[in-house]
This record gives C-alpha cells, structure tokens and sequence, in this order.
C-alpha cells in the first residue's frame, strides 16, 4: 500500500483503501452484492487503483477536491456506481453539477423507480437516451436478464382440489396476484412449487372457454416486478407484450475530467428476506459490474493466462484488462465494457438463452392443437419487443459513433480513442449481424408454425 496516497485521501477525509490488496478486492466484490450498497467508488490509473464506498452527503466537497488534484497520484479514470439514487439525490446532484447538466436531465438522472425517465422505461422497454454536451456524454438503456439466472421465491404448495369459481380477472394472476402465463395450467394441476416470477409481463393468456375453445385474457405491464391486483380493472388494458425477462435501466456518464458515473435501477423484492433474496441475484445481476472492478486490480492482472484461453468468460475478462493496463484516461473504454455486457445482454440472445426457443422446440414436438396459435401469436410478439429492444442498441451504438465525429475533435477528453473505437465498431456488427438477425430467424420460425397448425387443423 502506498502510505502517501493513503495520507492523501486522509487529507481530504476520505476512507479510500488500495484495490491493488486482495483483501480489499475481495470486500469490495462484497460491497456490490449488498443490497444496501449505495455508492461505490475507483480511481485508477495504470499503476494503481483506490476504492471507497458508501461515502455521505458530507463527503462530497473531499470527493470533489481530491479528484481535481488526482493527478499526482498517478489517476487518469474515476468511476463512481450509484445505487438507489433517489436515496441520495442531493449527493448525486452535488457530484453533477460542474458539467453542466440541465435541470430535465439531472430529473431523469434521479427519478425514483417507476416515475420520470423510468416510467417510460419500464413501458418501452426499447426506450434509450443518448445526450451530450460541452463537458459530457451520456447514454441511457434498459438492460435484460435472463429469469432462469435469478434465484425466485417458490409458490406455497396448495392441497389438491376442486378449483375454486374466479372471474375471467382472477384468472390470469397466480395466488400472489403476479400474472402468470401459465396461470390456468398451474391451477389444473391443483398445486405447484414452481418459481412465481418477478415480471408483471403482459401475457396473452389461453383460457378454455366453456365451450372448449381459447379466449385471450391481456394483462397490462406497469413494472417489471410490480404486483397487480387480479380484480385490478386497469390491469386488464393497454396490453404490452415485453420480453419474458428482468429489465433494468442503466445510465453511464462520462465527462471530459475523466469520470464515468453508472446509475443502476434498484431491481426490487419478492416475497423473501432482502438480503437473502438480493445476495443471491445481485451475483448474477451485478455481473459485469464485478468483472470490471477484478479488471482494475492489480491481483486480478497477476492472474491472467500467458495464452488466449478457450473459455469464452475467462476471454471476455481478458480482454476487460485492457481498462487497467491502458497508459492515459480509459473512461472511453470503461464506458465500452459497462455497456458491452456480454454476460446478460448480448449471451441472450447470441448464446440463444432466451426462453423462446425453448418454447418453440416444445411446440414442435407436440401435435398441432389449437392452443398452439394463441401462444405462437404471444411469442411472436415479445420477439418482435425483443427485436426492438436489440435494435435500440444499434440505435445507441450509431449515435455514440456519430457523436464522436460531429461534435468532438481528436483531442477532446469525450472522443473515443482508437481501442475504444474498434471495439465500439465490433459491437455493432455483433448486434446487426449475430443478435438481431436470430431474434428474425424465431420471428420467421414461429410465423412458419402459425401457418402449419392453421393448415392441419382445417
């Protein structure tokens, strides 16, 4: 540990520790699957990195101050997360206000969950924001994960019985009023200990009709994780078909001194303990954010291979490496591997763990029936919101690229250097050309099974 970086954030009253000593490594990995971590921050440069975390209103002024004079100490790159930011709203503006933001852009910065920027999120999921100005740059997304990843409450098992009368309402919701698209199968087979998922997605639902046939029931999506009452007469409208996926937005901001902020979305509780619960999600989650943080310590260099390694996870964490090992400011490069998240993002659908596919196997193997359209037409539709949802990137990619050209000369702290902007350009022929054109071909496979089921049932 260098005693004279320690004595310089000491000046400042700041509880910085060396990122480059395991054990702090190892409590900070920590620190990002709290629940109740609110702000966690790194200085780095090539030869060193200095973190601290949970830092108060009061610590501001030092946290301002002794990134001005950094440059001593051998720091080119800041990084600050910030969870629950509306929590500490007055903190976030604090560290925001010398670059200028305007006062709608601050708003949207710290909306809390399900209102602002943030409503509109969680009901387009293909929403994002791309802003810049004299000293920043900033992009808004949502980002998916994979449900089968997350550890969920399971359902309480229920005896087996008659099934009780319910309206056509209370049938599209499971016993904790959370829409299920396999709501009425469940039911049927009088008690289940199957996961109860954290979406209030909004599925069109096959329910037998009295006569035998299908009906479809729609349920509104207000949240990702909201839970909607099944009597609830406004959840019965304005349907929207989202990915069968957790959503959470995502800002990153980078500024001409050197800072990159990230301000993630609380993702919200289940019916478990928190920590029991968010501890376990978080390790999933918070994935790529704890890939980056081993990158900037020195014990994680000293680990990496002599050879390229076969191992794609071991090979994306390589390649992060270059954030650490890079001479000069990196935050274009840190701004590339927070946004390039291959873990959840681009393995989705690049590794096919989407869940339609899964679905459509399924449906292959059985006999036409005629419940198969009406869940055919449901995928058909949340492929066709997860296409969006992969074509809002290129939209972000596009405008950061374009950005770059029109509003930032070669010298300018916001422009991308030359290792960024490859990788940025390899980002997007990743997305164009692998990640959209698969959501296409289950779009045009799932359109080939409605008109095979339509033609053998006639």
């Amino acid at each position: 540990m260098d005693v004279n970086t320690s004595t310089y954030y000491k000046s400042y009253g700041l509880g910085f520790q060396c990122l480059d000593e395991n054990h702090v490594l190892e409590q900070a990995d920590a620190e990002i699957l709290d629940p109740d971590l609110q702000n966690l921050i790194i200085d780095y440069g090539p030869n060193n990195a200095w973190c601290g975390w949970n830092f108060k209103l009061e610590d501001t002024s030092g946290l301002i101050e002794s990134w001005a004079h950094s440059e001593a100490q051998g720091f080119k790159t800041r990084w600050i997360m910030l969870f629950n930011v509306h929590k500490q709203r007055e903190f976030a503006v604090r560290l925001l206000e010398k670059y200028n933001l305007s006062a709608r852009l601050i708003g949207s910065l710290i909306s809390s969950p399900g209102e602002g920027n943030l409503e509109i999120a969680k009901r387009l999921w293909h929403w994002s924001s791309v802003e810049h100005g004299e000293k920043f740059r900033i992009v808004g997304y949502n980002t998916l994960f994979n449900l089968d990843k997350l550890n969920l409450p399971p359902r309480e098992a229920k005896p087996a019985g008659p099934e009780p009368k319910t309206n056509d309402a209370s049938r599209t919701g499971d016993a904790t009023g959370i829409p299920s698209r396999w709501a009425f199968a469940r039911r049927r087979k009088g008690f289940s200990n199957d996961p109860v998922l954290p979406i209030s997605g909004s599925p069109r639902l096959g329910i037998r009709s009295k006569n035998g046939g299908f009906t479809s029931k729609n349920v509104n999506e207000h949240s990702s994780f909201d839970n909607i009452s099944a009597n609830d007469e406004d959840a019965l409208s304005n349907i929207h078909y989202h990915p069968r996926m957790l959503r959470l937005w995502m800002w990153i901001i980078v500024t001409a001194d050197g800072t990159v902020i990230s301000i993630h979305e609380p993702f919200p509780i289940n019916g478990k303990p928190k920590v029991e619960l968010d501890r376990e999600n978080a390790a999933h989650i918070r994935r790529n954010l704890r890939m980056v943080l081993r990158c900037l310590s020195e014990t994680r260099l000293s680990q990496q291979v002599e050879t390229p390694s076969r191992d794609a996870k071991i090979s994306i964490e390589e390649g992060a490496l270059l954030i650490r090992k890079t001479d000069g400011p990196t935050s274009d490069l840190l701004l590339y591997y927070l946004f390039d998240d291959w873990f959840t993002t681009w393995g989705i659908v690049v590794q096919r763990a989407h869940p339609y596919s899964k679905d459509l196997s399924s449906i292959r193997e059985q006999d036409p029936q005629l419940e198969h359209i009406d869940k055919l037409h449901d995928i058909v539709r949340r492929l066709a919101s997860l296409r969006r949802i992969y074509q809002s990137y290129e939209l972000v990619i596009n405008r950061l690229l374009d950005e770059a050209k029109d509003f930032f000369d070669a010298d300018s702290p916001l422009s991308f250097r030359p290792a960024a902007a490859f990788r940025i350009n390899r980002l997007k022929y990743r997305v164009r050309y692998l990640a959209i054109p698969e959501i296409e071909d289950c779009e045009s496979e799932t359109q080939g099974l409605i008109s095979l089921v339509r033609q053998i049932r006639k």
